[in-house]
């Protein structure tokens, strides 16, 4: 990890291994201060989540509706709650594609399993 982030300018750095098939192993998190917020934004990306789109995201952080915004929201909004949910909900299995899971993501929002 110190190769990668020796001579750069990130607050947070996160790694992981998988397995392959998207199934993760063990993950590292790196964080230049003792921020709860880069902490937590890094622990998603060990967690499996990438960064949130534009979309979601804003100049303003206190307006941002993910923790996975660059610049970090405050707290975890609905969204990040329900991908989080979503992600390890026991009838999502670890490896599928999205075209794999469309019915099954499908039919848990349908039956208000799982929000987002």
């Amino acid at each position: 990890m110190y190769q990668r982030i020796a001579n750069a300018n990130f607050h947070g750095y996160a790694l992981y291994t998988s397995s392959g098939g998207y199934v993760m192993r063990n993950g590292r998190i790196w964080v230049r201060n003792d921020g709860m917020p880069i902490f937590r934004h890094e622990l998603r990306h060990v967690l499996g989540l990438g960064h949130a789109s534009d979309s979601y995201c804003g100049a303003n952080t206190d307006a941002n509706r993910s923790y996975m915004c660059s610049g970090l929201a405050n707290v975890y909004s609905k969204f990040d709650k329900g991908i989080l949910r979503t992600l390890y909900h026991p009838q999502i299995g670890a490896g599928k594609t999205f075209d794999e899971l469309r019915s099954v993501i499908t039919e848990l929002l349908l039956k208000d399993s799982i929000s987002l």
